[in-house]
């Protein structure tokens, strides 16, 4: 099928600029609209990129591989299951393929960053991994309609998320506040609630989900019903329990003595980088999780900071690594970051962690580890002393 057909049968745009060529495409088309587009780019000899908003742009190259993933997802969806089923599935599938853009209050107001108009593009947040509200919604929105399952984007000041119609009626589905659960293989929060409901969780701590105008015939999804839709689809043990690995090694550990609160927290970070490795790779739900096992482990909210850092020579700050202090016992103040590459947490004393790191040039809030930078200096004058006078 060559790209006039592809025109006058769909809500397509297509510019041409010399040599180069860019289509914009509804984000709910069905499954064959895809495959032949794909198939027209993959033969097409001129430079291609593809959208589906009117900002970013993926490559000819992240366009085929992206479908190709689609594609993977597309097939393990089995036909015959219900319109909540294949929600269920999509929904709980972002975690795994998506990850929030780390730090993207800062990056995302970046104006010299392409990372703003990157993020919403379907193809290529599948491609990289990452993506913000608006890009999972069109993601989530884009696969289910290739699985005959219409939906509707609902957009508040400052979020985006999915109504879902199925058939008993519409279901709210937020993937993108769900990343964490779904990475981590616990209970949705956000899947087959109410709106509000779904304004009662975030009640007090967030507007995100707040709309002028709600939408109706939205019905709820009772806690049995969910557990037997995500039993059906592998994500749950013969009780209905949600599998959650995570939360029983939290319990292992914490059946354990310890000799210290810093022995325990070490114990528990080298288990997460080696049985969670991959998960570990996700940084705003990783950040997300770690905050709330050390909650789970009797740590409490006011002595534990995390916080996305950067190295003073990445000028751009492109490349943000997750850091994590909690106030010790003893007084030591030991900063843990999370070194990706070798997969382990690394701890740093404040004094080294200051001359190294620093927050996004944007974050004009002063770094939380000044504070300690004072005492620490004074210990280390103490300790040359005392060296000097022995």
């Amino acid at each position: 099928m060559d790209i006039e057909e592809l025109k006058r049968n769909h809500e397509m745009k297509v510019d041409e600029l010399g040599k180069f060529t860019r289509i914009q495409v509804r984000e709910d088309e069905d499954n064959a609209f895809y495959q032949n587009l794909a198939e027209y780019i993959k033969s097409c000899d001129r430079e291609v990129s593809v959208a589906n908003t009117i900002i970013g742009n993926a490559s000819k190259e992240e366009f085929l591989q992206a479908e190709e993933i689609i594609q993977e997802i597309v097939k393990d969806i089995n036909p015959d299951w219900t319109k909540k089923q294949k929600a269920a599935y999509v929904h709980y599938e972002m975690g795994k393929r998506i990850s929030y853009v780390p730090d993207f209050k800062f990056r995302g107001s970046d104006l010299g960053s392409k990372l703003p108009k990157n993020v919403k593009n379907i193809w290529k947040s599948i491609v990289e991994g990452q993506s913000i509200c608006d890009g999972v919604t069109a993601i989530e929105r884009n696969i289910l309609s290739r699985v005959g399952v219409s939906t509707r984007e609902i957009s508040s000041k400052t979020h985006s998320f999915l109504l879902v119609e199925t058939e008993e009626g519409n279901i709210i589905s937020d993937a993108t506040w769900d990343l964490k659960n779904s990475l981590y293989g616990s209970k949705p929060m956000y899947f087959g609630k109410t709106y509000e409901q779904v304004r009662e969780i975030e009640k007090g701590q967030s507007n995100a989900h707040k709309l002028e105008n709600p939408p109706e015939n939205v019905i709820e999804i009772p806690d049995k019903e969910l557990r037997e839709i995500f039993h059906s689809l592998g994500y749950t043990d013969e009780d209905r329990k949600f599998l959650f690995p995570m939360y029983y090694k939290i319990q292992e550990i914490k059946d354990k003595e310890h000799d210290s609160q810093e022995e325990m927290i070490d114990e528990f970070l080298d288990m997460f980088t080696q049985d969670f490795s991959e998960e570990a790779m996700h940084l705003s739900e990783t950040r997300n999780m770690l905050e709330g096992a050390m909650n789970e482990m009797g740590i409490s909210s006011k002595d534990l900071t995390t916080k996305f850092v950067y190295q003073k020579s990445d000028e751009e700050c492109e490349k943000p690594l997750l850091s994590l202090f909690v106030k010790n016992e003893q007084g030591r103040n030991e900063i843990k970051l999370l070194d990706i590459d070798e997969m382990q947490f690394k701890g740093i004393d404040v004094i080294d962690f200051d001359k190294e790191y620093k927050p996004h040039d944007l974050d004009t809030v002063q770094p939380f580890w000044k504070q300690y930078l004072p005492q620490m200096e004074k210990t280390y004058r103490e300790n040359e002393m005392e060296e000097k006078t022995n």
